[in-house]
């Protein structure tokens, strides 16, 4: 698992950047939209979408559901993994 989704982003828009591409692919998190929104707002990226991909499943208290089950009951939980 990934502990650090900032310093990730950065390094894969960089690494875009490098190599020319129009397009980076990075994992999500609120903190890293936040960061991207700031980027935006400030001009070093031109504009950027959150697509959801996968499937989390957690752990609540309520049993095991999907992460927007989980959402919409207002439970919270453990990840027990994502799915793409």
């Amino acid at each position: 698992m990934l502990n650090d989704l900032i310093s990730d982003g950065l390094t894969r828009i960089r690494n875009a950047s490098m190599r020319k591409l129009e397009t980076a692919k990075l994992l999500h998190s609120k903190v890293v939209e936040a960061t991207l929104s700031i980027l935006a707002a400030k001009g070093y990226v031109e504009s950027y979408n959150v697509i959801e991909d996968g499937t989390v499943i957690v752990s609540t208290s309520k049993g095991v559901m999907s992460g927007i089950e989980a959402s919409k009951a207002g439970v919270g939980g453990e990840v027990l993994c994502t799915v793409w």
